[in-house]
């Protein structure tokens, strides 16, 4: 999204694998001001997101 690019880390709690942590970074980038996202990013301070930035997932 407008230059931006991220990370994903996962990794496994447990041996049995039932539960998993995923981990969302942004990795550094220029802003270059020509974004369509930009009047959002200037009135909360970052892009929109709808992904958890640190969430715990267990297998039921």
């Amino acid at each position: 999204m407008c230059n931006k690019s991220a990370t994903l880390d996962i990794h496994f709690l447990n041996a049995e694998k039932t539960q998993m942590r995923l981990i969302f970074h942004y990795d550094p980038s220029w802003n270059f001001g020509d974004c369509k996202h930009q009047a959002y990013i200037d009135k909360h301070g970052d892009y929109p997101m709808n992904f958890p930035k640190d969430i715990v997932l267990t297998k039921q």
